[in-house]
């Protein structure tokens, strides 16, 4: 695990998750033990979307942020390079913003179909690399698979949000 640096914001220590609608049904009080920590769930938000979304987030110069972005731009017409790099440019903009705040990139779930499949992992392959060339925190959830999927495939059922919240959990209580 990265060393990471502390918040200096001498505010109380809070952690949030922020993502897209697969972050929806994680309740912040199953991902706190020692430190406080708050979801935000933006359904249908893409890369570009987040942008904006974001900037009252970092406003409050959270200790950590744990970003899952980029399901939806897996539908999209961009290369997983562009979305990995669209990722990358959310963590600058909360390192640029927020000098003293955590940042951690949650992993893009593996789909059904086999070519979002392909383009998720091309994606989190490329984020982990920056992830460890930046010195931020990577999440890969690689005990999440096709099973954790509900019937229609594009969110988690209840056994996978129980292992993502077991994830968010475990990373935030390593921070």
């Amino acid at each position: 695990m990265a060393k990471y640096r502390r918040s200096q914001c001498g505010k109380k220590t809070v952690t949030v998750v922020c993502g897209d609608s697969i972050v929806q049904n994680v309740r912040r009080w199953k991902l706190s033990r020692s430190n406080k920590v708050v979801v935000k769930s933006f359904s249908g938000a893409t890369t570009s979307d987040m942008e904006d979304y974001l900037k009252p987030i970092i406003g409050k110069c959270p200790e950590g942020l744990i970003l899952h972005v980029g399901t939806n731009d897996l539908l999209s017409i961009q290369t997983p390079q562009q979305i990995a790099e669209n990722i990358v440019n959310l963590a600058d903009q909360i390192e640029s913003d927020s000098p003293g705040t955590l940042v951690t990139i949650s992993a893009i779930f593996v789909r059904r179909e086999d070519e979002l499949w392909k383009k998720a992992t091309e994606i989190n392959k490329l984020v982990k690399r920056f992830c460890s060339n930046r010195g931020w925190g990577f999440l890969p959830h690689i005990n999440i698979d096709s099973s954790c999927l509900n019937a229609s495939g594009l969110h988690l059922n209840r056994k996978g949000v129980s292992i993502l919240s077991s994830n968010f959990l475990t990373h935030i209580d390593n921070i």
